[in-house]
């Protein structure tokens, strides 16, 4: 791996590690969406920087301790019942149906 890729896999990893402690915080209440999007514009443009990889755990990810998933949820509840539609293919020739995702729920 080069120095940059180095870099851009740190630089990302602490976004993400901000990200995770303002989520499992126990203190700051509700997010409110204005944060929770800041937050998401962050971690997608440093993952727009990352290398190309495979995925790296084909087990799902990992359990958080019971006291930070609590918190999480709580912290995000304020985002949950924001449902998107999503197609898995776009392609207009196909007859699929759309599935519903919950904007709370993907930040969890």
């Amino acid at each position: 791996m080069s120095i940059p890729h180095i870099s851009s896999i740190d630089a990302f990893a602490g976004i993400a590690r901000g990200f995770c402690l303002w989520c499992e915080s126990s203190s700051p209440g509700p997010a409110s969406p204005r944060t929770a999007a800041i937050w998401l514009a962050r971690l997608h443009a440093a993952a727009l920087e990352l290398p190309d990889t495979g995925p790296g755990n084909a087990d799902g990810l990992p359990d958080l301790p019971a006291d930070a998933e609590e918190n999480a949820r709580r912290n995000l509840s304020a985002c949950n019942g924001w449902y998107y539609r999503e197609f898995f293919d776009p392609d207009p020739r196909l007859v699929e149906e759309p599935v519903m995702g919950d904007v709370g729920d993907d930040l969890l």
